[in-house]
This record gives C-alpha cells, sequence and structure tokens, in this order.
C-alpha cells in the first residue's frame, strides 16, 4: 500500500523582490603613462613606487630641463626610470593610477540590456574581500559584441572605492528589478501544477483537497498568491 505524505506550509506575510546578477571586473578609469618621447638621459626622480601624488606634483626631469608632472591625484604605480640613465624613444618611465575612482564592466546579454539604464543603483559584491558596496551604472555601450548566436553589451559601474579595492578583483553585480512589501506568499515547494493549473492542498476534515491559487512574483525561494 501506498502512503502519501504531505509537508505543512503556512502563508505569511513578506517581502518579496527580484534582481539580476552578473559577474563583473574591476578596471582603471584614469590613469597617465610618462614615456620617453625622444632618447635622453634621466636627471631626476621625484617619485617611488605606491607613492601617492597630486596634480602638478613632479614627477622625473630630463637632462634637457624637460619636467613631467601629475596630471590628476593618484598613486606611483611603477617607476621605471632611475637617475642617470638613459631612457630609450617610447620607454615607459612613470605610471600613475587613480585607485580611488574606479569602475566595474560586465557583460549584459540581449535580453536583459532593455532592462538596465544609466544611474541605476545596484550592489556590488567583491568576492576576494566579503566586502558589499552600493554604486550605480555610469555607462552602457550600444555597441554589441557576439558570444555565438547572443549578442553581448558592455556596461560600466561606478565606483569609489577604498584602499583594500584593486584592479583586476573580481564582483558580483546585483541590479534590483521589482520590489513588493508585506504581500501574502509561499514557499515554492508549497506549489503543485494539475493540468497547468497551480494549486495547494488544502485539509479538509480527514482528506487533502486540490485548491487552485493564482501566482503573482517570486524570488525563487517564495511566491506571491494574489487569490
Amino acid at each position: 500500500k501506498t502512503t502519501t505524505q504531505y509537508l505543512p506550509y503556512t502563508v505569511e506575510t513578506r517581502d518579496i523582490s527580484t534582481s539580476l546578477s552578473f559577474s563583473g571586473t574591476v578596471e582603471i578609469l584614469h590613469s597617465q603613462q610618462i614615456t620617453a618621447g625622444e632618447g635622453a638621459v634621466v636627471r631626476e626622480v621625484f617619485v617611488e613606487d605606491n607613492q601617492p601624488v597630486q596634480k602638478d606634483d613632479k614627477l622625473l626631469q630630463l637632462e634637457d630641463g624637460t619636467v613631467f608632472t601629475a596630471n590628476m591625484d593618484g598613486v606611483v604605480n611603477q617607476v621605471r626610470a632611475r637617475e642617470g640613465g638613459y631612457a630609450m624613444p617610447g620607454m615607459a618611465l612613470v605610471q600613475v593610477c587613480d585607485l580611488t575612482n574606479l569602475q566595474i564592466t560586465m557583460s549584459v546579454d540581449e535580453y536583459d540590456i532593455s532592462t538596465l539604464s544609466v544611474g541605476q543603483p545596484c550592489r556590488l559584491y567583491f568576492l576576494a574581500l566579503e566586502e558589499t558596496f552600493d554604486a550605480g551604472i555610469r555607462h552602457i555601450d550600444r555597441l554589441s559584441t557576439a558570444a555565438g548566436s547572443t549578442a553581448y553589451y558592455t556596461v560600466s559601474v561606478e565606483l569609489t572605492a577604498p584602499e583594500t579595492v584593486l584592479p583586476g578583483m573580481q564582483v558580483w553585480v546585483t541590479i534590483p528589478r521589482e520590489q513588493l512589501q508585506a504581500v501574502d506568499a509561499l514557499p515554492i515547494e508549497a506549489i503543485t501544477f494539475e493540468g497547468g493549473q497551480p494549486v495547494v492542498y488544502v485539509e479538509n476534515g480527514d482528506a487533502m483537497t486540490a485548491q487552485p491559487v493564482t501566482l503573482g512574483l517570486n524570488d525563487e525561494t517564495h511566491v506571491q498568491l494574489l487569490s
């Protein structure tokens, strides 16, 4: 003899929200690379690796008197020049990066891109740091790249970051879509389908009776009951 067992569920009042999630990467928005236009001897280097600089601070001076200065506030990421050394034409001498104002870029497919807009709020979760920050969409590239038969668009999120956030880090970007507050809901597991119609089973004396229901928004764990 086969016995059917039922698990009890109770309708509860709760908030339900949906969101889109994408994988992103931290990138630099602003950087400055000092290179030697023609071959020259380096007279003096004013900075060193990892040194904070402000706009117009001196970076280095060549033997001919040319002085290079920072064109922004930032951090010296790399110094390859040395005093008295010869700089070959096109040689990278000093690099300055803005590590505070960063951006996160992510690829969004053609099915989701229409739901996004510039200025839309989002939440950033940094996997390596286990930290979360609030931000907003800065730019949506309208020219696509193709991956198979699907078009993808690059979306940029602007972030004013603490020192712990570095270029290249991986980020999980969550963008809210719909939000409902204080609605009647059940766990999705409580719903079954008969003939394509969602139903729940309700106790009716010693028997269980199928009760049709009308469903609304779901957040993958709970579903709104409209009737």
